[in-house]
């Protein structure tokens, strides 16, 4: 690919580190190497710093307490399985309501815990756009309902969930579960790619629970949060230690947490001014697919999150579309997943019912601050040409 123009727009995977993020991170990878756990003034002082990085980013985001994990999906496996657990106490079934378009890490775990007979599953049909019903999820709420859990933005299609409309609602759900000696229903939501680019407070968005990962909004791999409201219990899911409050053992990550800690600090500076940059540069896209034959916006388009486009081309498989824009040096992802040699249609694009041979051609550009009208330019150049291409292998028409 040498002398190639390189375009990255697949920024709702994974981000390169920020520079301050890394200067955050150094020290503790050198000079301030002790366990956070040892009683000594090598542990002493990477447990202080530690403990006030924590707070920061407590009363940062509005949560209670912090729970440092690995990754969103284990933040995702904590709540679900440690809801569960702590709610059915293993002799009853908890209900949980999620929506039909969340994370795998959240289907794939309500899917264990129904398997083994500790749940009950309520799932949330999405419209065209990708949301949720506020008027079903109050519909499906039961007796035995102990968690809703939303994701705030998707991932594939950027839809936007109206989580501060749906804590409102639980709030009052739960002052008249209350008055009949019911357990209150606790509101979780993944918040990962809102964190960078919409205004987020968990006591203001009325959630118990919120998991993020890092790596997202430039700090490593490895490394995501659980946020906690106050009075939530859950059962812990790694056992060993008592790091974490006990709620997950091993030793601290340290520096890939402090690194995470500074991103967040970032993502939340500027945030509507980024914000602005970055919807022009969603618009700008938008407006070039529409002039585009045959080529379908899924999902909301300008009514969803500012740095995700997603569309489909008819007849046109995305896998081949995102190998032949990669060997012009565009990065891009696609909606569907290959899964034991089958291809495997996006849940998320026959939950907004797109069919599943249609579903195949979707690809999703996802942008950030960094991305020019320059780089829009030449992507959609690779776009219509890769398309073209494609549609002359099956003898159809060009856009």
């Amino acid at each position: 690919m040498k002398g190639k123009k390189k375009v990255y727009m697949d920024w709702a995977a994974t981000t390169p580190i920020k520079k301050e993020v890394l200067s955050a991170m150094m020290p503790y990878l050198t000079s301030k190497w002790g366990n956070p756990s040892s009683l000594h003034s090598w542990g002493w002082e990477v447990r202080k710093d530690l403990e006030v990085a924590r707070k920061e980013l407590a009363e940062l985001v509005g949560a209670e307490r912090v729970i440092f994990t690995g990754s969103a999906t284990e933040s995702l496996n904590l709540v679900h399985k440690g809801v569960v657990e702590s709610r059915g106490k293993g002799k009853k079934k908890v209900g949980i309501i999620t929506s039909s378009i969340e994370h795998k890490g959240v289907l794939a775990t309500c899917e264990h815990l129904k398997i083994r007979g500790l749940a009950r599953v309520d799932y949330l049909g999405v419209d065209k756009e990708g949301k949720v019903s506020l008027e079903e999820l109050l519909r499906k709420i039961k007796d035995d309902t102990g968690l809703v859990s939303v994701m705030w933005v998707n991932n594939e299609v950027g839809s936007v969930q109206e989580i501060e409309r749906i804590g409102k609602e639980l709030r009052r759900v739960n002052k008249e579960r209350e008055k009949k000696g019911l357990d209150r229903i606790l509101f979780h939501s993944d918040v990962t790619q809102g964190m960078g680019y919409l205004e987020f407070d968990m006591r203001k968005m009325g959630l118990d629970m919120a998991s993020m990962t890092g790596h997202k909004i430039g700090a490593p791999k490895g490394v995501g949060a659980l946020f906690l409201g106050e009075g939530v219990s859950l059962v812990r899911q790694m056992d060993g230690g008592g790091q974490e409050a006990r709620v997950r053992a091993g030793t601290e990550n340290v520096s890939f947490i402090m690194g995470l800690c500074e991103a967040v600090k970032i993502a939340f500076k500027d945030k509507k001014k980024k914000r602005e940059k970055v919807e022009k540069v969603r618009d700008y896209i938008l407006n070039r697919l529409s002039k585009m034959e045959g080529v379908v916006i899924n999902g909301p388009g300008k009514k969803g999150a500012p740095h995700i486009v997603n569309c489909r081309v008819g007849g046109i498989e995305g896998e081949g579309l995102l190998v032949l824009m990669s060997d012009q040096g565009v990065g891009v992802s696609t909606g569907s997943a290959c899964s034991s040699g089958d291809l495997k249609a996006s849940h998320v694009m026959t939950a907004l019912g797109i069919k599943a041979e249609e579903a195949h051609g979707s690809i999703r550009f996802s942008i950030s601050e960094k991305t020019s009208k320059e780089d829009v330019d030449y992507v959609m150049g690779a776009f219509k040409k890769s398309v073209n291409k494609l549609r002359e292998i099956r003898k159809g028409i060009k856009v």
